[in-house]
């Protein structure tokens, strides 16, 4: 049987060999078993693997020889395996000063981890608001710096989180400032733009951006852009250097709300980010990824056959099962592991800092 999927596709002049991507993913381990986790990722002919946040400065960013050559080691394994990478560059909003003040209550048990995430998200507020021009542009040139180095390091793709710092400087509740970075929703987008513009300006590989779109009637979400908002803002990043758009739910709420576990309120279902991506998709001449809980590969054909979406990024899917696109390609897909939403070992792995894992792990399916 063909599937629509294994398809290759071509995004800014860099050929995937299929249209399954492995989503970013904060895994929680340590190097060792992170590298196995991802290699098997890439040996099971995931076409390409989106590194999560690597910050534009700071210790952790490609500035740093140890972390550029750590990055470039791990490059040269997943190529090896026939697999592109791509590196999401960021920086993050949290306040640590309110953090830190956070912290006593926390192992006194005033706190619960999530409050404490909560305070985390709702500092961002002040991280943009008083934020000088000066640090501003410091900001949007370490990440022309980053992807420049992220080229030089071999990386075949760039994605720049339009969460973090900059879905919070997008975003309407969030961005108070009375500059121009602030204001008009044409101001609130001004440091994403700038952000792409110097991106493209310092390197030749394709740029992949991650559109946060906040949800209305129920809200969800809190940096990004309003839906209704997404018409202009398609158009601008585009005009900007961007030349595809991975979508999904803006963050800074509740962890499950991004990362949604089957008895979700609102978005329990498979493909429960689509909408997003489909509105984005109604706008955009580029390629648009979709995400939210994918798993059959008859249901994600069909989104990209109806021309919803053009490719699809999994996470918890590929932790379940690292082989989905090789029983895919052996006509097997009733051999495939499913992900079944319940979150145990992946995401509350993640927040009881033991990393993530999956419940089939439990059942005698080891890593690859």
């Amino acid at each position: 049987m063909k599937y629509a999927c294994l398809d290759p596709i071509v995004i800014g002049g860099c050929e995937f060999k299929n249209r399954i991507f492995f989503a970013p993913t904060t895994l929680g381990l340590k190097a060792e078993e992170k590298t196995r986790r991802l290699k098997a990722i890439a040996a099971g002919q995931t076409a390409l693997i989106i590194l999560p946040d690597i910050p534009v400065l700071g210790a952790g960013s490609l500035q740093n020889h140890r972390t550029f050559a750590a990055y470039h080691q791990l490059i040269q394994l997943l190529h090896a395996e026939d697999c592109k990478v791509s590196a999401q560059l960021h920086l993050s909003d949290t306040n640590f000063k309110v953090m830190l003040k956070s912290v006593p209550a926390l192992f006194t048990h005033k706190l619960s981890a999530d409050q404490l995430r909560q305070k985390v998200n709702d500092s961002a507020a002040a991280t943009v608001n008083e934020m000088s021009l000066s640090r501003i542009q410091e900001i949007i040139t370490a990440f022309g710096r980053s992807a420049q180095l992220a080229q030089k390091a071999g990386f075949d793709m760039v994605q720049i989180h339009g969460d973090r710092l900059v879905g919070s400087f997008s975003s309407s509740l969030i961005n108070q400032r009375k500059d121009d970075y602030g204001g008009s929703l044409t101001h609130r987008m001004r440091f994403a733009l700038e952000v792409i513009r110097e991106v493209r300006q310092h390197c030749t590989l394709p740029i992949d951006y991650k559109l946060a779109v906040r949800q209305t009637d129920p809200d969800y979400g809190k940096a990004g852009v309003w839906e209704q908002d997404l018409d202009p803002v398609v158009s601008w990043l585009d005009q900007a250097g961007v030349d595809c758009f991975h979508v999904t739910l803006a963050n800074h709420g509740a962890l499950t709300d991004t990362i949604p576990p089957a008895n979700h309120p609102v978005f329990s279902g498979e493909g429960c980010f689509l909408k997003f991506a489909e509105q984005v998709k109604a706008l955009a001449a580029k390629p648009v990824i979709g995400v939210g809980s994918l798993r059959h590969p008859d249901m994600i054909d069909q989104e990209i056959e109806s021309g919803r979406i053009d490719a699809a990024a999994m996470s918890r899917q590929l932790i379940a099962d690292s082989n989905w696109v090789i029983k895919l390609m052996e006509d097997h897909p009733e051999q495939i592991q499913y992900c079944i939403g319940c979150n145990q070992k992946c995401l509350q792995g993640l927040m009881n800092h033991q990393g993530i894992h999956c419940i089939y792990e439990q059942k005698g399916s080891k890593m690859e």
